[in-house]
């Protein structure tokens, strides 16, 4: 089943200033983050790479989830606003039967089903309704500040901080595939999309109780998962004074930026990786 919802027309940012050049790298990686560890971990283990180099990123990725994640280094984070704009694509995995404060596979479990007989049709049906514009509520253990504060310190003192709710976009659902109690799915959304609390929602719907988890992003607006290197690859080329190779040039980060969203250029080097 594959649901569609038309993309609606956004106001493009002002273009970047066009970096100056730099004698020192510069640019873009696309990291196929691991399972296990923070967006900011990777960064701290790529600026022990880049020594001397400004390293950032765009776009966090939960410790659970896999996949692109852009790391800006030098003059590369210049770019860091234009980035976190894109929409995003992800494959996850979600598991009915159960809700957790988390809204994944680590968290307590707040709510279990005594008995939950769930259908792919019901599944397909409830999807279906999900396309189009939303407001959603940040969830507590999120990196989202309120106060100048992370969401997720806050929950781990058991507070409960007043969120306000934010505007998102799904524009397309595909349901993969269905075997109690397992759920495959990819979607595509705007950025700011908690995937974690769709999934809480969505069970909640099916009269169930959910959660996520897998998830593995496969796009961050028009970088893909076939082109993205691991930080073990990373590592070597590094070893072998050729880290160069593995960073998308200024040139082309500003190509990209102004390139439609119809047209993404991509370099493959491997198979994504699916959830199964």
């Amino acid at each position: 089943m594959k649901n569609s919802w038309k993309k609606p027309k956004r106001t493009s940012a002002p273009f970047p200033p066009r970096a100056k050049k730099s004698g020192g790298l510069s640019g873009l990686i696309p990291v196929d983050k691991p399972i296990g560890i923070s967006s900011h971990q990777v960064v701290e283990r790529l600026r022990q790479i880049f020594k001397g180099r400004k390293v950032g990123h765009a776009g966090t990725l939960d410790p659970l989830a896999t996949g692109v994640l852009l790391i800006l280094i030098g003059q590369g984070t210049k770019f860091s606003r234009y980035l976190i704009e894109d929409d995003k694509e992800y494959l996850g995995k979600m598991t009915l039967g159960r809700e957790t404060d988390t809204g994944d596979a680590e968290g307590r479990v707040v709510y279990e089903a005594g008995e939950c007989t769930v259908s792919r049709e019901q599944i397909e049906e409830m999807l279906g309704d999900q396309l189009g514009r939303q407001l959603q509520i940040p969830p507590m253990y999120s990196a989202v500040k309120v106060g100048g504060v992370p969401l997720y310190r806050r929950a781990r003192q058991g507070e409960v901080v007043e969120r306000k709710a934010r505007e998102i976009w799904i524009y397309q659902i595909h349901f993969h595939s269905f075997q109690f109690p397992e759920a495959v799915f990819s979607i595509h959304c705007s950025k700011g999309t908690f995937i974690r609390e769709l999934v809480a929602e969505w069970g909640r719907k099916l009269g169930c109780g959910a959660y996520l988890s897998e998830l593995r992003r496969t796009r961050c607006g028009k970088y893909h998962l076939q082109e993205t290197w691991t930080l073990e690859e990373i590592r070597e080329m590094a070893a072998q004074r050729r880290e160069d190779q593995v960073i998308i040039p200024l040139s082309e980060m500003e190509s990209r930026i102004s390139r439609s969203a119809d047209a993404p250029t991509r370099r493959t080097r491997k198979p994504t990786g699916t959830v199964q």
